[in-house]
């Protein structure tokens, strides 16, 4: 029991939802992105601290997101995120050819709705095939502003 346990270690019960200040805890896929870009440039961590992150990464559990999109042969270092109402994944995907790129998806959800699941994958499978066409990356020019995500859903 929660009261039992704080009791022996003389600690308050806390409330049993986040607490933020406002106007903090915000992120988007272009920040996510943008950081493991700059790890794995070497600009954050040393090597050695990139490569043992790299490791960790590797391990997640859930590969039920971006990992699902990717092809045989490929290597994916992620790290997902899982509230009531958004569903993210965000990884480094090291494709057999020896090229890498970065993948980072929000989905702004109805609570536990499950079809971002299946927007990740299919996000990342496109991804993943544009990537493994032997196309140029993509330049900035080229790049898609994102649309704005819908305060309300049908």
């Amino acid at each position: 029991r929660e009261s039992d346990w704080s009791s022996a270690c003389a600690l308050p019960i806390f409330p049993r939802f986040p607490v933020t200040i406002p106007g903090t805890n915000i992120t988007s896929p272009k920040d996510l992105g943008t950081l493991l870009t700059l790890v794995g440039q070497g600009h954050l961590l040393s090597l050695r601290s990139r490569d043992f992150l790299l490791t960790i990464m590797q391990r997640t559990l859930n590969r039920s997101l971006i990992p699902s999109g990717v092809g045989e042969g490929a290597i994916v270092a992620n790290k997902t995120g899982n509230i009531a109402t958004l569903l993210g994944d965000v990884a480094f995907v090291d494709l057999p050819n020896g090229r890498r790129y970065v993948i980072s998806v929000l989905i702004k959800r109805p609570p536990d709705n499950q079809e971002a699941t299946n927007l990740i994958v299919q996000t990342s499978k496109l991804a993943f095939q544009h990537f493994t066409k032997n196309r140029p990356l993509l330049t900035k020019s080229a790049i898609v502003q994102p649309q704005p995500i819908p305060t309300s859903f049908p």
